[in-house]
């Protein structure tokens, strides 16, 4: 009599031979394992970050600036805080290690590794608190399923394999990051109102805002920055500083179903305001010490011949300066990963054939100086002349710098042009 098996997903199989009634019942059995695994798979996916309670929030933490270079843009991070679960977490983008292998080469390259690090709360508010630097929270106005989905997010952003990432000043640093989240967690259902167009200039500009009580790190900083430094910004280049992170998030709306609402629903302060840090004025800027450079600049030249040994020295240690500074330029911009220091246009007045000319002033003939000096001089007029229609911004500290070669330059020519 014949028989008729069922395998796993319903189909009839005879089993009048041996061999059919094998195959048929081994298909069975692997259906159903087949279906097992992928129900405990699914069930262990599921089960890897806990179920967040509908009291559950994410905050956007906005920290003031500080005292230091480093702290001089201020700070962001995410806190998690579930009441219901006893759960209050900070995600933090701006975190790497002084252990790093090669820390130093790597950081000057632009390759040192940055990672999301988790902490507690209480860490990160007894930090500022110490430094007394005040700390704004933005409430964002999420349900619990999309409070979920950034929890997931983070978490998953936390694993070994996937914290690191390549920290840039402008492009990827840990304000962008929290965007970041926020747009590859909801896309298109989160708008970010722009600010008005040409309403706040390049993002040099913006650095300035914040270094206007540090002008030596400014100047520094103006030099080995780049073209990109001079991008117009605008509201999504402009969230690298977090304070214009806050902004961008106080004007964003999120979808809800067929309408929108604000992405934040209130603030509050989790380190008290105290006293904001406010850098002294100091009256020994990089303009005031440039114009004193040029003021005795313009005393030894009018007192000593260019062929005097004090002034040549003077010029070997003066051209050595500016040619050690094009090899930094040019460092910076070809053998490191810092997308701001490439295409710098100091490049056209600070340039590696000084380096040529401080090495003449020592050991060259009258007229190879001359030679090299008129070179120089040619690139500076054709500098000088350009300059206005350049898209770059140069610090005002240039002007008497480059006055001072100027003159430097037009002694030694007038002195051996008839050689």
């Amino acid at each position: 009599m014949d028989r008729t098996l069922t395998d796993g997903f319903g189909q009839a199989c005879p089993s009048r031979t041996h061999l059919v009634g094998n195959c048929c019942v081994w298909l069975t059995i692997k259906h159903w394992i087949l279906f097992l695994f992928v129900l405990g798979w699914s069930s262990s996916v599921s089960a890897q970050y806990d179920q967040l309670s509908a009291e559950a929030e994410v905050h956007l933490l906005t920290v003031d600036p500080g005292p230091e270079l480093y702290s001089s843009f201020g700070h962001s991070a995410f806190r998690l805080i579930d009441p219901g679960r006893n759960y209050d977490h900070i995600y933090n983008y701006g975190t790497f290690s002084f252990n790093t292998p090669g820390f130093y080469m790597k950081f000057a390259r632009g390759k040192l590794p940055y990672y999301l690090a988790g902490e507690s709360v209480w860490d990160f508010v007894y930090l500022y608190e110490s430094e007394g630097r005040n700390v704004k929270a933005q409430v964002l106005n999420l349900e619990q399923s999309e409070v979920q989905q950034i929890y997931e997010y983070l978490e998953n952003n936390l694993k070994p394999e996937n914290r690191e990432y390549q920290y840039d000043f402008f492009f990827d640093n840990c304000a962008t990051r929290e965007k970041k989240v926020i747009e590859q967690v909801f896309g298109e259902n989160v708008d970010w109102r722009p600010w008005p167009a040409d309403s706040l200039g390049s993002l040099r500009e913006l650095i300035d805002i914040y270094l206007a009580k540090q002008p030596w790190p400014d100047f520094g900083i103006d030099l080995v920055l780049g073209l990109p430094a001079d991008q117009q910004a605008d509201m999504h280049l402009s969230t690298f500083l977090p304070d214009f992170l806050h902004d961008a998030f106080d004007r964003a709306v999120i979808r809800d179903g067929e309408n929108w609402k604000p992405l934040v629903k209130r603030e509050y302060w989790l380190v008290k305001p105290g006293r904001p840090f406010v850098a002294e004025d100091s009256w020994f800027t990089p303009s005031v010490a440039m114009w004193g450079f040029f003021a005795i600049v313009l005393l030894l030249t009018s007192l000593l011949s260019a062929d005097s040994l004090p002034l040549r020295i003077f010029d070997l240690l003066f051209f050595l300066t500016i040619g050690l500074l094009s090899v930094l330029i040019l460092l910076l911009w070809f053998a490191t990963d810092h997308d701001a220091t490439q295409n710098n246009l100091n490049i056209l007045w600070a340039h590696p054939l000084y380096l040529y000319l401080a090495g003449l002033r020592l050991f060259g003939s009258r007229t190879r100086q001359f030679n090299g000096a008129r070179w120089d001089l040619f690139c500076l007029a054709l500098f000088g002349l350009v300059s206005i229609f350049l898209p770059q911004g140069f610090h005002p500290a240039l002007l008497p710098l480059l006055l001072a070669i100027v003159l430097r330059l037009l002694h030694m020519l007038g002195e051996y042009q008839n050689e």
